[in-house]
């Protein structure tokens, strides 16, 4: 009985020993979490206030006024007058020959618009004439030599 009674004792000193090791482990870490808290105070706040945070900020350009403007006929008129060169200028760089078009690239380069090479064409339209007339005068040479070749006498015999 007697040892019985030591067997009882034990165990109650074990479960009261343990309880109080899981006391003593639970107060340490709470007060290793307090003392986190209290050194990152200064970031914990401004977490839950929202300063100091980075954000992105988005810039804000002064506020563009559309004034409400009225357009006169004067103005239409002006309009429709770019319009019409534009679209003449568009249809005189589509016409133009290729030789002529690479003839004026290859002197003035190729950084014009189509703009310039018009202008260009039309300011000296007697030496893109004669550019013209040069490759229809140099195909035609080019024709005839082909020609001459398949009817070649000494080729046939």
């Amino acid at each position: 009985m007697n040892e019985e009674l030591k067997e009882t004792e034990f165990k109650c000193n074990c479960r009261k020993s343990n309880s109080c090791l899981t006391a003593i482990l639970v107060a340490i870490v709470v007060i290793l979490i307090g003392c986190i808290i209290y050194l990152d105070r200064n970031r914990i706040a401004d977490f839950f206030t929202g300063e100091n945070q980075t954000e992105v900020q988005i810039e804000e350009n002064e506020p563009v006024i559309i004034e409400d403007a009225h357009l006169t006929i004067k103005d239409f008129l002006e309009m429709r007058e770019v319009m019409r060169e534009e679209r003449r200028i568009d249809s005189v760089f589509l016409s133009i020959p290729e030789v002529v078009l690479v003839d004026i690239l290859t002197q003035h380069g190729t950084s014009l618009s189509n703009a310039d090479v018009v202008h260009i064409y039309e300011a000296n339209p007697r030496d893109y004439n004669k550019v013209v007339s040069g490759a229809k005068a140099q195909q035609y040479v080019e024709d005839n030599i082909k020609r001459d070749a398949n009817n070649d006498s000494l080729l046939n015999k």
